[in-house]
Parts: structure tokens; C-alpha cells; sequence
């Protein structure tokens, strides 16, 4: 399988969820999915607290790697985000900020080649969430989730000869 195919695959996962939303206030819940050889495995990504999903993007989705060896980990994660080219007017949370834009993050990540994806939530009063157009985002990412993947691939890639 090929990038471009996993990335449509959790585009279509992400749609398909959609598609059961019934209330106003339905949500994507976050998920990682680690594309391997054989197999497609989907690690929901649950945590109540900071603590909790660093625990998650710095931990578990790193053991997962090792141990199940993809070669493309997606995560896929509602949140908000503030469009600005001044990064000193973010002085607060982009949850608190007042031009605050609620989205879904789609990661892709392999060893070498990395692609993020962000799509618009639109809330309703009267019915279920609906989601935008993905749009590809440019430039270099970082992040809680982003840098343990890919710090991750390439432990891996250094430390491929000792397995075999």
C-alpha cells in the first residue's frame, strides 16, 4: 500500500464516522493507526488530561511501533487550531483563543516522508457535525504526537541490522 492510499483509507475511516453522528455534539474520537506489512491496527487514543496524552504520544504509540514495526503511523485527532502568521498573538490555549477554528488532524507518517491534513468542523444547533474539505498542510511539523513517531522511525531504522 502506498501513502497516498493509507492517508485516503483514514480519510475515509474519518467520513465514515461521520456518517453514525446523530446530536449536535458528536465528535471524532482520536485514534492512531499503524499501517503495517500484513495488517492495519487501530489503537484508539482515550486520556482526560495533559498528563495522560503525553503519556500516550510518548509511550504507547512508541511501544506499539516497536513492537508491531509499520511502516506508517496516521493519527487522527479532533481539535482547535488559530490560523496566524504571528505566533506572539497566541498568548493563551488555541481551545481559549477567541478566533479559535475547530478541526480534524490527520497525520501521516513513514520514515521518510510525512503529511498533514486538516479538515474544518462545522457545528450545527440542530444536527450533527459536518466535516470540511481536507486541505494539505505546508511547511515542517512538530508536536506531541508528531515528534515521538518520528523519533521512533528512525530508532528504528538505525537499529534494523540487529534484528535480523
Amino acid at each position: 500500500m502506498s501513502m497516498e492510499l493509507a492517508v485516503k483509507a483514514l480519510m475515509d475511516g474519518v467520513a465514515a464516522i461521520q456518517r453514525d453522528f446523530d446530536s449536535p455534539d458528536d465528535d471524532w474520537g482520536a485514534i492512531c493507526v499503524l499501517e503495517c506489512e500484513r495488517e492495519r491496527v487501530f489503537v484508539p487514543l482515550f486520556f482526560d488530561n495533559d498528563d495522560e496524552k503525553e503519556t500516550i504520544a510518548t509511550r504507547l504509540i512508541p511501544m506499539a511501533m516497536l513492537r508491531l514495526k509499520p511502516w506508517m503511523v496516521g493519527t487522527v485527532i479532533s481539535a482547535w487550531t488559530v490560523h496566524t502568521t504571528d505566533l506572539d498573538e497566541i498568548d493563551v490555549r488555541p481551545s481559549e483563543h477567541p478566533r479559535r477554528i475547530e478541526v480534524v488532524t490527520l497525520s501521516a507518517i513513514t520514515l521518510d516522508q510525512e503529511q498533514f491534513w486538516m479538515a474544518r468542523i462545522r457545528r450545527f444547533p440542530d444536527k450533527p457535525p459536518e466535516l470540511g474539505k481536507w486541505r494539505l498542510q505546508q511547511g515542517e511539523r512538530s508536536g506531541l504526537f508528531v515528534d515521538p513517531i518520528v523519533e521512533t522511525f528512525k530508532f528504528m531504522e538505525e537499529h534494523s541490522d540487529e534484528e535480523a
